[in-house]
């Protein structure tokens, strides 16, 4: 009965894909528009998945200034550009809504096309229907994507969405950061100028934090510590974090961040610890960036927030594990603050698949080989 009821869900999921397909083409006969210099970067990726199009904020003045750059993220990522000071223009739509109401679907669409595209190109990391809609059609002369992975019910569903690009750009190269460092050359008028990393543009790190936080962090050598990622296969032990922490808290104030759901799991590694802080839900995202500035030290694991405190220069341990390496971590710059901690194995890159009992190329990270590893920075 539950096989039964999974073929189903495929099957509607499938029907329902073709239906929103047959409309959209229907609607927008995938029109272009020519003699346009503009270029939209679709992401309705995660948060990491944001932060790593942020290295295009933070060289927009390579572009010819001519080309007017736009960004569609989801409006869950409203607040964390708050203080975003690039020359670009920040679209954010409701992910679900755009789902699931069609009218909201077209009126999101059709703001796009008045934006004359050249190019629209889709960063997120693995297509579906949603960002590859907001990409095909959007009206631009030149339409592309970076990543070959797709969520898509079928491949032939897949192989007729491919057909409405223009083709893909860098689908060969693995790590995300540098899919996005190839379109910046691709875009930038000058090839002898220099890719920046760090952050300048897009995130604000002078948001003013609660007073109470904010005299802790003045007077204390403060460790963030952010233990649990969304997707929870990626988690280092929480036992091991407790173990970590309660070392750490003898000469340090430990703050642990999550988010509000996450502040029971986090009150239970804390173990009553004087020196450790449950702050999970106690920041707006907009606010994490003035957070992580004003610490020591970061320690996560793969996560959105690890990129944001290395992208902040931020002293960071990443204890990463092997799922998705080379993709996302270690991130492809020089110079960069962060050491990352991991036990390698010939399965890497299984996308956490993982084919044994448990997550050696994690679970074999010891509490006192990140000790050992701080021992650089604090």
């Amino acid at each position: 009965m539950v096989e039964f009821m999974k073929l189903v869900c495929r099957f509607l999921k499938l029907v329902n894909s073709y239906f929103n397909l047959f409309i959209l083409k229907l609607i927008f006969n995938n029109k272009t528009f020519n003699n346009r210099t503009n270029v939209l970067f679709v992401n309705t990726g995660f948060l990491g998945d944001v932060i790593i199009t942020s290295l295009i904020m933070e060289n927009e003045n390579l572009f010819d200034d001519s080309i007017g750059v736009f960004y569609l993220f989801r409006n869950d990522f409203k607040k964390l550009f708050d203080g975003y000071k690039g020359k670009g223009k920040l679209i954010f739509f409701n992910l679900k809504r755009y789902r699931f109401d069609f009218f909201y679907k077209i009126y999101i669409l059709k703001r796009i096309r008045k934006l004359s595209l050249r190019y629209s190109i889709n960063l997120t990391t693995a297509r579906g229907l949603t960002n590859d809609s907001l990409t095909v059609f959007s009206g631009a002369s030149e339409k592309y994507f970076i990543n070959n992975k797709h969520f898509h019910p079928t491949d032939n569903f897949n192989s007729k969405i491919l057909n409405l690009y223009s083709g893909g750009k860098f689908t060969e190269i693995v790590n995300e950061y540098e899919k996005h460092k190839s379109i910046i050359v691709w875009l930038k008028k000058n090839n002898n100028q220099n890719i920046r990393f760090f952050n300048l543009v897009a995130f604000n790190t002078e948001i003013l934090l609660n007073t109470y936080y904010l005299e802790l962090l003045r007077y204390n050598r403060s460790i963030i510590v952010a233990p649990l990622s969304r997707e929870g296969n990626k988690n280092w032990d929480l036992e091991n974090y407790s173990h970590l922490i309660k070392e750490l808290s003898k000469e340090n104030l430990i703050f642990l961040i999550g988010s509000s759901n996450q502040r029971l799991q986090l009150e239970k590694i804390k173990q009553g610890e004087q020196k450790i802080i449950n702050t999970a839900g106690d920041f707006k995202l907009n606010e994490i960036p003035s957070l992580l500035k004003k610490a020591s030290l970061f320690i996560g694991n793969d996560s959105g927030i690890t990129h944001l405190a290395i992208k902040l220069n931020i002293p960071t341990i990443a204890i990463i594990g092997g799922g998705g390496f080379g993709r996302f971590f270690p991130i492809p710059f020089d110079n960069l603050n962060v050491k990352y901690l991991f036990h390698y194995m010939d399965c890497f890159n299984c996308d956490w698949f993982c084919k044994f009992k448990e997550k050696y190329c994690l679970s074999r990270v010891s509490v006192e080989d990140v000790l050992n590893a701080i021992k650089i920075y604090i």
